[in-house]
């Protein structure tokens, strides 16, 4: 039974011969390991039933300067600190009156210049199972929209926006996957 054979097997309730995983370690903790070990063989002992083959990127950003940057959606991001912070959310009323989404082909050009590298990667390791990795999700892009203080009132306070807010999310993702 393959990696992939697993994953698909697992993914269908059947039982498997051992149970499929990945592992993401950080670059940070990669390197700690290496030197704990005197070495990187370490990283052939995991065996990596799922792998990523491509990222789709959720959060386009641009470079205003080396503290700012913006994102696809409009808002500003200070990015000088260890954690990067939303400084201006492009929604700060609980309306979509008057904003436009960025459409699909912002995020999607980025995504097709790996297209090539993907290919090979499917090609070359056919028994692993890939997926494609996605920025962030709803719930990450609703807040990015609105700030997070914003957001979680919305969900307490403003139902209908936030209802059409997701739903409009919503339609973007399911983009992407088409």
């Amino acid at each position: 039974m393959t990696m992939r054979d697993r994953v698909i097997a697992q993914i269908n309730h059947e039982e498997t011969d051992a149970i499929p995983y990945t592992l993401h370690i950080d670059s940070d903790v990669q390197g700690r390991l290496d030197t704990h070990y005197g070495h990187a063989d370490w990283r052939e002992w995991i065996t990596q039933h799922i792998a990523g083959v491509g990222y789709l990127e959720t959060m386009v950003r641009r470079k205003l300067n080396d503290r700012d940057e913006t994102d696809a959606f409009g808002g500003l991001w200070r990015i000088d600190r260890e954690e990067f912070h939303l400084e201006k959310a492009p929604l700060p009323e609980p309306t979509l009156k008057g904003y436009t989404f960025p459409d699909m082909e912002t995020f999607l050009a980025p995504a097709r210049a790996s297209r090539d590298h993907a290919i090979e990667l499917l090609k070359a390791e056919p028994e692993t199972y890939r997926v494609i990795n996605m920025g962030w999700g709803l719930f990450e892009m609703s807040w990015s929209l609105r700030g997070m203080e914003n957001i979680l009132m919305d969900f307490a306070c403003e139902e209908e926006f936030l209802e059409e807010l997701l739903d409009k999310l919503t339609e973007l993702m399911l983009g992407f996957v088409d």
